[in-house]
Order: structure tokens, then C-alpha cells, then sequence
């Protein structure tokens, strides 16, 4: 597969300055995962590869992302949350 032709988040992951709505791992199983009152709003600042590992599918990369979300810096794992929506910035 290449990797090169389109941007794919769960092998590049995002880019600093994106601004992504996410909802986190126990929303996954609820059937209101959609919901407004499970999803978050935030802003990433940096990011830092925790794992990259090679599985039969290929490779698997979890990163951890220093995020700005109301008005505070709070750290997220990328195995714990489901991305909604994201603005890209230039």
C-alpha cells in the first residue's frame, strides 16, 4: 500500500495546528456516540509518536497529542478516541 498518495491519520497522524472534534473510547460502544454531549472540541499543538509496531496488516503507529481544549493543555493517546471531524490548517 502506499502511504504517499493520500494522507492516511492512523499512519501519519495529524498535524500540529489541526482542529479535530473527537469523542473518547466508551462512547464507542453507546449507540449516541454522535451525540453533542460526547463530543469534544481541541486544538493540537505537538505530537509525539509513542509506538510504532508491524502487524500482518501492516504498520501501526499510536501517538500521543498535547492538545488545547477549553482553555487547558491535556494530553491524548490516539488508541483512546474516535476522530469525527477535522480542519486542517495551512
Amino acid at each position: 500500500m502506499d502511504y504517499n498518495k493520500k494522507y492516511n491519520i492512523s499512519f501519519k497522524g495529524l498535524s500540529k495546528g489541526d482542529y479535530i472534534e473527537y469523542s473518547k473510547s466508551p462512547c464507542f460502544c453507546v449507540k449516541g456516540c454522535n451525540d453533542p454531549r460526547h463530543i469534544r472540541k481541541c486544538l493540537v499543538l505537538k505530537i509525539k509518536l509513542k509506538l510504532s509496531l508491524k502487524t500482518k496488516h501492516g504498520i501501526s503507529k499510536y501517538f500521543n497529542y498535547t492538545v488545547l481544549q477549553d482553555n487547558q493543555t491535556i494530553i491524548i493517546k490516539s488508541q483512546n478516541i474516535k476522530i469525527h471531524s477535522i480542519m486542517r490548517s495551512k
